[in-house]
Protein backbone atom coordinates (compact mmCIF):
# COMPACT_ATOMS: atom_id res chain seq x y z
CA UNK A 1 0.00 0.00 0.00
CA UNK A 2 1.10 3.62 -1.06
CA UNK A 3 1.13 6.68 1.54
CA UNK A 4 1.25 9.81 -0.57
CA UNK A 5 2.43 12.57 1.77
CA UNK A 6 1.78 16.29 0.44
CA UNK A 7 3.99 18.98 1.33
CA UNK A 8 3.00 22.56 0.08
CA UNK A 9 6.49 23.96 -0.79
CA UNK A 10 8.06 27.70 -1.96
CA UNK A 11 7.06 31.33 -2.89
CA UNK A 12 4.52 29.86 -5.31
CA UNK A 13 2.95 27.28 -3.22
CA UNK A 14 4.10 23.95 -5.30
CA UNK A 15 2.49 20.81 -4.29
CA UNK A 16 5.88 18.53 -3.53
CA UNK A 17 4.76 14.71 -2.77
CA UNK A 18 6.50 12.25 -1.29
CA UNK A 19 5.42 8.45 -1.93
CA UNK A 20 6.35 5.47 0.43
CA UNK A 21 5.38 1.98 0.18
CA UNK A 22 5.22 -0.35 3.68
CA UNK A 23 9.07 -1.18 2.99
CA UNK A 24 10.21 2.55 3.52
CA UNK A 25 10.78 2.72 0.02
CA UNK A 26 9.75 6.29 -1.30
CA UNK A 27 10.38 8.79 -4.28
CA UNK A 28 9.89 12.75 -4.41
CA UNK A 29 8.04 14.06 -7.08
CA UNK A 30 8.66 18.41 -7.57
CA UNK A 31 10.91 19.46 -4.29
CA UNK A 32 10.36 22.67 -5.53
CA UNK A 33 11.94 24.62 -2.12
CA UNK A 34 11.62 24.47 1.60
CA UNK A 35 14.42 21.79 1.11
CA UNK A 36 14.68 21.33 4.78
CA UNK A 37 11.10 20.61 5.52
CA UNK A 38 11.38 17.93 2.57
CA UNK A 39 14.32 16.38 4.19
CA UNK A 40 12.49 16.00 7.33
CA UNK A 41 9.14 14.37 5.95
CA UNK A 42 11.36 11.89 4.05
CA UNK A 43 13.23 10.87 7.49
CA UNK A 44 13.09 7.51 8.10
CA UNK A 45 12.76 6.21 4.33
CA UNK A 46 14.81 5.06 1.69
CA UNK A 47 14.52 7.85 -1.39
CA UNK A 48 14.87 5.84 -4.26
CA UNK A 49 13.83 8.48 -7.12
CA UNK A 50 13.68 12.10 -7.14
CA UNK A 51 11.59 12.98 -10.27
CA UNK A 52 10.52 16.24 -11.70
CA UNK A 53 7.58 16.69 -13.71
CA UNK A 54 9.19 19.49 -15.50
CA UNK A 55 11.87 22.12 -15.56
CA UNK A 56 10.45 24.78 -14.29
CA UNK A 57 11.84 26.79 -11.40
CA UNK A 58 8.99 25.99 -9.05
CA UNK A 59 9.51 22.17 -9.56
CA UNK A 60 13.15 21.99 -9.22
CA UNK A 61 14.47 24.11 -6.99
CA UNK A 62 14.96 21.95 -3.78
CA UNK A 63 16.91 19.42 -6.26
CA UNK A 64 20.33 20.29 -4.93
CA UNK A 65 19.66 20.34 -0.94
CA UNK A 66 17.48 17.43 -1.68
CA UNK A 67 19.93 15.79 -4.07
CA UNK A 68 22.75 15.70 -1.15
CA UNK A 69 20.67 14.82 1.54
CA UNK A 70 19.74 11.85 -0.20
CA UNK A 71 22.71 11.04 -3.03
CA UNK A 72 21.17 7.54 -3.47
CA UNK A 73 18.29 9.27 -5.04
CA UNK A 74 18.09 9.06 -8.72
CA UNK A 75 17.35 12.62 -10.35
CA UNK A 76 14.88 12.32 -12.96
CA UNK A 77 13.41 14.34 -15.48
CA UNK A 78 12.49 13.83 -19.19
CA UNK A 79 15.07 14.68 -21.71
CA UNK A 80 13.21 17.77 -23.62
CA UNK A 81 13.49 19.49 -19.72
CA UNK A 82 16.94 18.45 -19.13
CA UNK A 83 18.20 21.59 -20.60
CA UNK A 84 16.17 23.91 -18.30
CA UNK A 85 17.84 22.22 -15.23
CA UNK A 86 20.84 23.61 -15.99
CA UNK A 87 19.85 27.10 -17.18
CA UNK A 88 18.16 29.72 -14.99
CA UNK A 89 16.50 31.37 -17.87
CA UNK A 90 14.77 27.92 -19.30
CA UNK A 91 13.72 27.24 -15.65
CA UNK A 92 12.47 30.34 -15.12
CA UNK A 93 14.77 31.40 -11.99
CA UNK A 94 16.45 34.47 -13.50
CA UNK A 95 13.41 35.75 -13.78
CA UNK A 96 12.87 35.69 -10.40
CA UNK A 97 15.52 37.50 -9.51
CA UNK A 98 17.92 34.24 -8.58
CA UNK A 99 19.99 32.34 -10.35
CA UNK A 100 18.92 28.10 -9.79
CA UNK A 101 21.04 25.26 -11.53
CA UNK A 102 20.16 22.00 -10.51
CA UNK A 103 22.26 18.98 -10.01
CA UNK A 104 23.04 17.09 -13.45
CA UNK A 105 19.77 14.57 -14.11
CA UNK A 106 20.72 10.30 -13.20
CA UNK A 107 18.05 9.41 -15.27
CA UNK A 108 16.88 11.11 -18.53
CA UNK A 109 13.29 9.33 -19.70
CA UNK A 110 10.81 9.50 -22.03
CA UNK A 111 7.23 8.55 -23.02
CA UNK A 112 6.36 4.87 -21.53
CA UNK A 113 9.86 4.62 -19.83
CA UNK A 114 9.09 3.11 -16.59
CA UNK A 115 11.24 3.24 -13.19
CA UNK A 116 11.26 -0.32 -11.09
CA UNK A 117 9.66 0.54 -7.33
CA UNK A 118 9.63 -2.15 -5.03
CA UNK A 119 6.61 -4.89 -6.86
CA UNK A 120 5.54 -1.92 -8.64
CA UNK A 121 6.28 0.38 -11.68
CA UNK A 122 6.37 4.28 -12.19
CA UNK A 123 5.71 5.21 -15.22
CA UNK A 124 6.57 7.83 -17.41
CA UNK A 125 3.73 9.67 -20.07
CA UNK A 126 5.24 12.84 -21.99
CA UNK A 127 2.47 15.40 -22.10
CA UNK A 128 4.50 18.63 -23.69
CA UNK A 129 3.00 21.66 -23.91
CA UNK A 130 3.35 23.49 -20.60
CA UNK A 131 7.16 22.61 -21.52
CA UNK A 132 8.19 20.38 -23.89
CA UNK A 133 9.02 17.98 -21.80
CA UNK A 134 6.41 17.77 -19.13
CA UNK A 135 5.25 14.72 -17.84
CA UNK A 136 2.77 12.37 -15.59
CA UNK A 137 3.72 10.41 -13.91
CA UNK A 138 2.12 7.45 -12.91
CA UNK A 139 1.90 4.45 -10.20
CA UNK A 140 -1.03 2.07 -9.49
CA UNK A 141 -3.67 4.58 -10.05
CA UNK A 142 -1.74 7.51 -8.91
CA UNK A 143 -0.81 10.83 -11.24
CA UNK A 144 0.97 13.01 -10.82
CA UNK A 145 0.09 15.90 -13.14
CA UNK A 146 2.88 18.55 -12.57
CA UNK A 147 1.53 21.81 -14.33
CA UNK A 148 -0.50 19.60 -17.27
CA UNK A 149 -3.85 19.69 -14.97
CA UNK A 150 -5.29 21.22 -12.60
CA UNK A 151 -8.79 20.78 -10.43
CA UNK A 152 -10.75 22.82 -13.11
CA UNK A 153 -7.74 24.27 -14.99
CA UNK A 154 -4.98 23.62 -17.16
CA UNK A 155 -1.14 24.76 -17.64
CA UNK A 156 -0.68 27.73 -18.80
CA UNK A 157 1.42 28.01 -22.14
CA UNK A 158 2.65 31.75 -22.26
CA UNK A 159 5.51 31.05 -20.90
CA UNK A 160 8.87 30.16 -23.12
CA UNK A 161 8.55 26.61 -24.90
CA UNK A 162 4.33 26.47 -23.89
CA UNK A 163 1.98 25.87 -26.42
CA UNK A 164 -1.79 25.41 -25.75
CA UNK A 165 -2.06 23.34 -29.00
CA UNK A 166 0.29 20.64 -27.80
CA UNK A 167 -1.08 21.16 -24.77
CA UNK A 168 -4.40 19.99 -25.07
CA UNK A 169 -3.28 17.97 -27.79
CA UNK A 170 -0.98 16.10 -24.85
CA UNK A 171 -4.28 16.06 -22.66
CA UNK A 172 -6.78 14.58 -25.55
CA UNK A 173 -4.62 11.86 -26.29
CA UNK A 174 -2.89 11.27 -22.61
CA UNK A 175 -4.72 12.44 -20.03
CA UNK A 176 -8.61 11.70 -20.68
CA UNK A 177 -7.89 7.90 -22.38
CA UNK A 178 -6.94 6.89 -18.59
CA UNK A 179 -9.33 5.22 -15.96
CA UNK A 180 -11.85 7.58 -14.58
CA UNK A 181 -11.07 6.31 -11.42
CA UNK A 182 -7.05 7.45 -11.43
CA UNK A 183 -6.66 9.63 -8.35
CA UNK A 184 -5.08 13.06 -9.44
CA UNK A 185 -2.32 14.83 -7.84
CA UNK A 186 -1.11 18.46 -9.55
CA UNK A 187 1.56 20.73 -9.30
CA UNK A 188 -0.94 22.93 -7.59
CA UNK A 189 -4.34 22.94 -5.70
CA UNK A 190 -5.94 20.14 -4.96
CA UNK A 191 -6.17 16.50 -6.10
CA UNK A 192 -8.89 15.73 -8.32
CA UNK A 193 -10.29 12.62 -10.33
CA UNK A 194 -9.53 11.67 -14.51
CA UNK A 195 -13.60 11.80 -14.09
CA UNK A 196 -14.31 14.97 -12.12
CA UNK A 197 -12.05 16.79 -15.42
CA UNK A 198 -13.51 15.18 -17.57
CA UNK A 199 -17.12 16.04 -16.79
CA UNK A 200 -16.56 19.47 -15.58
CA UNK A 201 -12.98 20.58 -16.47
CA UNK A 202 -14.06 23.84 -18.78
CA UNK A 203 -11.04 23.43 -21.08
CA UNK A 204 -11.99 19.43 -21.84
CA UNK A 205 -14.76 20.29 -23.43
CA UNK A 206 -13.67 19.55 -26.81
Amino acid sequence: MLEIRTLVVGPIQNNCYIVSDQNKRAFIVDPGGDVEEIIEACSGLDVLYILNTHGHIDHIGGNKGVKEAFPQGKLVVHKDDEKMLYDPNLNLSRLMGGAVVSPKADLVVEDNDTLPFGDKEIKIIHVPGHTPGGILIQIENFIFSGDTVFAGSIGRTDLPGGDMKTLLNSIKSKFLTLPDSHIVYPGHGEETTVKEERENNPFFQF
